[in-house]
Parts: C-alpha cells; sequence; structure tokens
C-alpha cells in the first residue's frame, strides 16, 4: 500500500504503485486498520489519472462511486470524473 502513495507523491515509479495496489487489492484481508477495496480503487484512479490514462480512472472511480459507503470518498470521486470529463 505504502508503494503507490509512495508513487503518487514522487510523481514517478507508477508502474510499481499500480502492480503493489493491484496486488493488496486482490490479496487483501478486511481490517479496520488498513484502506479499505475503495480506497486503493481511487489511488488506483489516481494512478491512473497521472498516466494520462482516462478510461482506467474513469473505471476506477466509478466503482469507487458504486461501492464505497464514505460519503467523503464518493465526493472526491465524483470531483475527480468531473476534472477528467473537462480534460
Amino acid at each position: 500500500m505504502l508503494i503507490g502513495t509512495v508513487s503518487l507523491q514522487l510523481e514517478a515509479h507508477y508502474d510499481e504503485g499500480q502492480k503493489a495496489l493491484e496486488q493488496y487489492l486482490n490479496n487483501m484481508t478486511p481490517s479496520h486498520d488498513m484502506p479499505d477495496k475503495s480506497q486503493v480503487k481511487f489511488k488506483l484512479a489516481t494512478i491512473a489519472i497521472q498516466q494520462n490514462n482516462g478510461e482506467i480512472a474513469r473505471q476506477w472511480l466509478q466503482a469507487v462511486i458504486r461501492e464505497t459507503p464514505s460519503n467523503k470518498l464518493k465526493r472526491e470521486a465524483k470531483s475527480a470524473l468531473k476534472k477528467l470529463a473537462r480534460s
């Protein structure tokens, strides 16, 4: 999970960050100490945006909107979708 965050902060190594996040998503055991799937999908969308891959970003953001119980994360995903539509 940290790798995905670090790649976003450094604005580099997106492939490694994406792979780490996808592996976490596929193998995660739900825990209150770890990010939930919606948060991971939002980070994957953010990486896709940084890589100028709007279609993949839209797919991840739409999944976040459908699945997250968090109103805050839902608003952030909707805002990101609007920004993608304008670009």
